[in-house]
């Protein structure tokens, strides 16, 4: 008989509002090394946002972390709100934001149809025990013409090493064109899909132009990942520049952050920082 290997949801939803943001940062509200981290990658976020969405719009943000991305949101002129399960990190985006996020699921939020422009998920729907079933909701959610924003981790990405490619606490895995088949098994259509540049992290945009699902050939894609997990072993790795680039880049990550805090005039809170950025790059 088969089995289903998930876990079930309310072991899910219990582990991601109590312990995962703690297991994962050593911490259960951020730092300051994790908001200006999370707020230099909100600002490139809301560059590519800013290409398809003017401000103005509404914008949903699923699993919203410590706020920074809803934060600069609002600074730029959209109108912007979210979820995040993890509750010290809700109470401490309201706190120190006071943005309008919320604790809940994207699997079980009530979000009335057609009521948003823009529905954004950085680092989510890996996370998820039904990716299909997340985006149709989602698409549900949209307003005529709007658009999804996600980025997932890479399974094709030789960023970290054989032994590492696998994480913890990921309940999916993804390649490009699988990411792009399963948006369209869904009725999206993909406007644009492109890999970042340091990590190989999947960025993908669709819209909800597209309403009939196409049919999708898992076979195939499973060829794809397979093949993929297969040419990418330790010798390939080792031999590589990716792991020594990396290692330096860790060693001096530390370093340059104090030395960019000290530039921005030692913020005393995660609100200092991130008003910080926004003027840095509004001068």
């Amino acid at each position: 008989m088969f089995t289903n290997p998930m876990p079930p949801p309310e072991y899910l939803q219990a582990y991601y509002s109590s312990t995962y943001r703690y297991f994962y940062k050593g911490t259960r509200t951020p730092k300051l090394k994790h908001i200006y981290r999370a707020g230099l990658r909100a600002l490139e976020r809301i560059e590519r946002l800013s290409n398809y969405i003017p401000p103005g719009a509404q914008v949903f943000d699923i699993g919203a972390g410590g706020g920074e991305f809803l934060c600069l949101l609002n600074k730029y002129g959209y109108g912007a709100r979210g979820i995040e399960p993890s509750k010290s990190y809700v109470d401490f985006s309201r706190q120190q934001y006071g943005i309008k996020v919320e604790p809940g699921y994207v699997e079980t939020f009530d979000m009335p149809d057609s009521s948003v422009d823009a529905v954004t998920m950085h680092h989510v729907l890996e996370h998820v025990a039904d990716p299909r079933d997340v985006l149709t909701r989602i698409k549900a959610w949209l307003k005529p013409l709007g658009h999804v924003i996600l980025e997932v981790p890479n399974l094709e990405s030789r960023y970290h090493s054989p032994g590492r490619r696998f994480h913890f606490a990921h309940l999916q895995n993804f390649h490009r064109a699988g990411l792009e088949q399963l948006a369209l098994t869904c009725g999206f259509n993909v406007v644009d899909c492109r890999l970042n540049p340091s990590t190989d992290h999947i960025n993908i945009v669709l819209n909800n132009e597209s309403s009939e699902p196409t049919e999708n050939n898992y076979y195939n894609y499973y060829e794809k990942a397979k093949n993929a997990l297969e040419r990418h072993t330790w010798l390939s790795h080792n031999l590589s520049i990716r792991p020594y680039s990396r290692l330096w880049a860790n060693i001096l990550r530390p370093l340059r952050e104090r030395r960019e805090l000290t530039r921005l005039g030692s913020p005393q809170s995660g609100n200092d920082v991130l008003e910080a950025l926004y003027r840095k790059t509004n001068t």
